[in-house]
């Protein structure tokens, strides 16, 4: 069955739109490690490919498993506000309780069968506050070299795509702009549900705190939950004209 997020009266007054650095540095990081699927992105992948050689990623890709597994939802959780700056998140990143980031970093590395109890994985679980500390500390490397340098172009797709679906919401109502989203998103019967997932037995509900919808330039062609406790619930999907980003 398709992951199904059952949307209350006070869900859907509380639906709002955020863009998050981020999480897109989690996401470009994601493609990286799949990069055959995404066609719209070659152009981009070309142009990154000295970078990422030049950088030590090591310890973040344990973290990022192939396509049907978890990633840590601390990596990149849903911002607190539309806008937060990258610091402000990379601040957050780091205080994250080791216990929350012990389990989440175990739930993905059981998605590698011997993982976890390889060396690397049995000394990131060891310590989990300083493995926090370390992929912070990655990431923001990976910031900064994979999408400051073009950060107010991107922003700038991001910002245009919340810009006409807010405009959709307007016009036609909370229901255009949930049935628009993406192919794989329905939504009938108070019911958002997402064709690309299996039911998850521990999926978050929105429990009348809304939906966070996040548009990303690298998600496409996949739309993306985040799900687990404690976070708040979460679509992120492929933003209009990123195409035009990455040929421009």
């Amino acid at each position: 069955m398709p992951l199904a997020l059952h949307l209350g009266t006070d869900d859907l007054t509380r639906c709002r739109f955020a863009i998050s650095p981020l999480c897109q540095t989690h996401e470009a990081l994601r493609l990286l490690r799949r990069p055959t699927r995404h066609g719209y992105h070659q152009g981009w992948l070309r142009r990154m490919r000295r970078t990422v050689a030049g950088l030590d990623l090591a310890p973040l890709w344990l973290f990022i498993p192939p396509p049907g597994g978890y990633t840590p939802d601390f990596l990149g959780p849903p911002p607190e506000e539309p806008y937060p700056a990258i610091e402000d998140e990379l601040a957050r990143m780091r205080a994250t309780d080791p216990d929350l980031a012990h389990a989440e970093m175990t739930r993905s590395l059981s998605c590698t069968p011997g993982l976890a109890e390889s060396p690397q994985g049995r000394a990131a679980l060891d310590d989990p506050a300083a493995t926090v500390r370390r992929l912070a500390d990655l990431t923001e490397r990976a910031w900064r070299a994979l999408l400051a340098p073009d950060w107010p172009r991107h922003r700038a797709v991001l910002e245009a795509d919340i810009a006409h679906r807010s405009r959709r919401a307007a016009d036609g109502g909370l229901d255009v702009l949930l049935t628009g989203l993406h192919p794989a998103v329905d939504w009938a019967g108070h019911t958002l549900t997402l064709r690309q997932y299996s039911d998850v037995p521990d999926a978050q509900p929105p429990d009348g705190r809304g939906v966070l919808l996040m548009p990303s330039v690298f998600v496409w062609p996949d739309v993306v939950s985040g799900f687990a406790r404690p976070w708040q619930p979460t679509v992120i999907y492929p933003a209009r004209g990123m195409g035009r980003l990455h040929t421009a």
